[in-house]
């Protein structure tokens, strides 16, 4: 069950953008960053499949601040041939440490992912 429709797609993309950049905003005073973090956004797109999400992101935030992780290993290896600079891991959304992602990326994570509802509160608590 993959994500078509361009529009939808975009008001996705341009949501997300705008409060994945308000957080950002509210952090510049400095004093609401946590010890150590480095400012900055840190993207991760969760089971990205074919990249109807991908594409838009990679266009709006560039590959060096976004990264996907995808079970799917067609999935992976067609993400990576289309962004070759975009980090793409090869894991199980349920099974990433998304604690130390965080810590690895220098801070909180902002994450998207056009997943199925079965497994959307399993994530929430994972995150």
């Amino acid at each position: 069950n993959f994500l078509r429709d361009g529009n939808t797609v975009m008001k996705i993309v341009r949501a997300f953008g705008k409060d994945a950049s308000e957080t950002i905003k509210r952090k510049a005073d400095g004093e609401t960053m946590i010890e150590g973090e480095v400012p900055g956004i840190r993207l991760v797109e969760l089971g990205p499949g074919p990249g109807a999400l991908t594409d838009p992101l990679v266009q709006t935030f560039g590959t060096d601040v976004l990264q996907c992780i995808e079970i799917d290993p067609r999935s992976v290896e067609m993400l990576s041939e289309r962004h070759p600079n975009l980090r793409v891991r090869y894991e199980d959304v349920l099974q990433t440490d998304y604690p130390q992602l965080a810590e690895d990326e220098g801070g909180p994570l902002s994450v998207i992912g056009n997943l199925p509802y079965y497994i959307t509160s399993q994530i929430l608590f994972a995150l």
